[in-house]
C-alpha cells in the first residue's frame, strides 16, 4: 500500500457521487484549495481523507475596562471582515468555550457544525510509510 497527496488532475479517479457529494461539502470553506490524501494498492484507491485549509478564528480578548462599553469587539469584527476578504476569505471557523461568545457567534449569522473539534499532533507517529 502506498499513501500520498492525489494530484488534482488524477481526482478523476475519484470522481464518484461520494467524492463529489464531499467535495461540494469542503471546497467552499477552504482558504485554499483542499488536497486529497489517498491510500492505494497499485492502482486500486483504498481510502481518501480531505485535508483542508481554513481560517479559525480564535483568542478574542477585550480589556476588562472596555467589555461591554465600548466598540472594541464590533472592530474586532469588522476588523475580521476586511482582513478575510484582503486574504480572499470567505468563511472563518470561530471556537466557543462560553454560552456568551455561543451567543454572539449565532447572534452574526454562525452555524453551528454539529461536530468536537481535537487538536492532534500527526508529526509523532508514523505508522504507515507516505509518499511525495
Amino acid at each position: 500500500m502506498m499513501t500520498r497527496i492525489l494530484p488534482r488532475e488524477e481526482w478523476s479517479r475519484l470522481d464518484g457521487p461520494e467524492f463529489r457529494e464531499a467535495l461540494h461539502k469542503v471546497e467552499p470553506f477552504c482558504a485554499a484549495d483542499p488536497q486529497v490524501l489517498v491510500v492505494e494498492d497499485g492502482t486500486d484507491i483504498l481510502g481518501y481523507l480531505f485535508l483542508l485549509p481554513f481560517w479559525h478564528a480564535e483568542g478574542a480578548w477585550v480589556d476588562p475596562a472596555h467589555r461591554g462599553k465600548s466598540a472594541v469587539f464590533g472592530h474586532l469584527l469588522s476588523g475580521l471582515g476586511t482582513a478575510a476578504e484582503a486574504l480572499g476569505v470567505k468563511v472563518v471557523f470561530p471556537a466557543s468555550d462560553s454560552e456568551s461568545m455561543r451567543d454572539i457567534i449565532m447572534g452574526l449569522g454562525g452555524v453551528e457544525i454539529a461536530a468536537q473539534l481535537f487538536a492532534l499532533n500527526v508529526t509523532e507517529s508514523r505508522p504507515c510509510q507516505f509518499h511525495s
